[in-house]
């Protein structure tokens, strides 16, 4: 999103409520959901596709949030490039699963 639209968004983790919101950094609003076209924020215990999913950790240098700039390279909440791969760790009954960000290039890897 932020490649296409030419400006920094980010994604902030909650693991209290369980969800996720995509977010314009220059205005901190939600992003619109280019699928539904409301806003950004997935709710892992509102929707059915969702459900048993839970955020266990979110971790980008420090924080609960990470940004990508118009050139897709990686930050945590403050706005300084990763310069370790952030994490989030979600989890699906007895499975677990680690999604990491490549600092730099942005480079998705799950494992």
């Amino acid at each position: 999103l932020a490649i296409a639209k030419h400006e920094d968004y980010g994604i902030e983790f909650n693991t209290t409520l369980e969800n996720y919101r995509v977010y314009r950094v220059i205005d901190n609003s939600t992003a619109t959901d280019p699928l539904t076209r409301g806003n950004f924020t997935i709710d892992f215990t509102a929707a059915s596709e969702y459900k048993n999913i839970n955020i266990n950790s979110a971790n980008f240098g420090g924080t609960n949030k990470v940004r990508f700039t118009a050139l897709g390279v990686p930050q945590d909440a403050n706005g300084t490039n990763l310069a370790s791969a952030g994490t989030l760790i979600i989890s699906y009954k007895s499975y677990t699963k680690t999604i990491s960000v490549t600092p730099n290039t942005g480079k998705v890897n799950i494992q």
